[in-house]
């Protein structure tokens, strides 16, 4: 239980070896293969080493294991042994490591661009602007701003989704609708409703849709696209060009 108590998110090396040693109890066992079913990262790591010791694992890593153990008392065969088995087990491990510190790597990218976009993320208040642009026959469109005021994102999506508006009124319906999505973490719906706002023109959210989508790539990883979302509004006369510039700083 030792290497339980121990286990934290970044590294869990130590505990999959042992897991694939058999050098774990039985009570131990069970509670690694239960953490498999809820630890993605520790699911993912154990397929990477299970891959790798794959990679490694042929009749020439055998027979070094044993001509390691008699090699003080062989010591003629020495050349032979680093020429042959010690370079290329040499190899095998730098690939290992060198995956390994690629995985935590892109664990470190990940957790940087969370971070940053923890500290952009601002909840847009919808405003009684958007509401009256045009009368509606029903009161839906009233209803989803009414819901996304009260952080009722869900509401709000459905809503917002039930009918079909005016040109002015269905922009802000999918910038809104796009926000939500962000709210509720689904970056990737928020980007499918979020580009159908780029396509109204000029109106008074016009900028913030490039801001918002702009963050929405950064947070499913895609820092190329972020970053050329950030410097169109940076070469612009928007008051979001501020902004711009700053979270541009903080990526590179």
């Amino acid at each position: 239980m030792k290497y339980f108590m121990k286990m934290n998110k970044i590294d869990y090396t130590a505990l999959i070896e042992k897991y694939l040693d058999g050098e774990l109890s039985d009570s131990e066992v069970l509670n690694f293969e239960s953490k498999l079913m809820t630890e993605s990262r520790l699911s993912d790591e154990l397929i990477l080493h299970k891959e790798i010791r794959e990679a490694i694992s042929d009749q020439e890593v055998l027979k070094l294991r044993e001509l390691l153990k008699d090699y003080s008392s062989k010591k003629k065969n020495k050349t032979k042994l680093i020429k042959y088995y010690i370079f290329p087990l040499f190899a095998a491990c730098s690939i290992l490591v060198f995956a390994l510190i690629f995985s935590n790597n892109s664990s470190i990218f990940s957790s940087n661009n969370d971070d940053i976009y923890k500290k952009f993320f601002k909840h847009v208040e919808s405003g009684s602007q958007t509401r009256g642009v045009s009368e509606q026959k029903d009161n839906d469109y009233q209803k989803a701003f009414n819901a996304y005021d009260n952080y009722d994102f869900k509401t709000a999506i459905e809503l917002f989704q039930k009918n079909n508006y005016d040109s002015e009124n269905n922009c802000y319906k999918e910038f809104f609708t796009g926000l939500s999505y962000m709210e509720l973490e689904n970056f990737k719906k928020a980007l499918s409703h979020l580009e159908l706002a780029t396509q109204c023109g000029q109106n008074l959210y016009s900028d913030d849709v490039l801001w918002y989508i702009g963050l929405c790539y950064l947070k499913v990883n895609d820092k190329e696209k972020a970053i050329s979302y950030f410097k169109v509004l940076k070469t612009s006369t928007s008051y979001n060009q501020k902004r711009a510039n700053e979270i541009l700083e903080e990526l590179n």
